[in-house]
């Protein structure tokens, strides 16, 4: 698979592997990738508690929603490589 990359993103990519937080630009992909999967699911398992708990008689709203993926975005970028 080939896959193009932004300059900022490359230059990224570089930095990480010569200051040795990961053996190679392929590793380092891998890990983000991986990253944004757990992100995903985050999000997913968040949405599916909101809805449950509409479902059951809560409030709440699309801001609501909004400002939880937010703070739950915020939390994630804190998250170490």
């Amino acid at each position: 698979m080939d896959v193009s990359i932004d300059a900022e993103t490359e230059a990224l990519v570089t930095r990480r592997v010569e200051d040795g937080r990961y053996a190679s630009a392929s590793e380092a992909v891998r890990q983000g990738l991986r990253l944004l999967e757990r992100r995903r699911s985050q999000e997913d398992e968040l949405r599916a508690m909101i809805q449950a708990s509409l479902a059951e008689g809560g409030e709440g709203s699309d801001g609501d929603l909004q400002a939880e993926l937010d703070a739950l975005a915020k939390r994630l970028e804190k998250v170490p490589a």
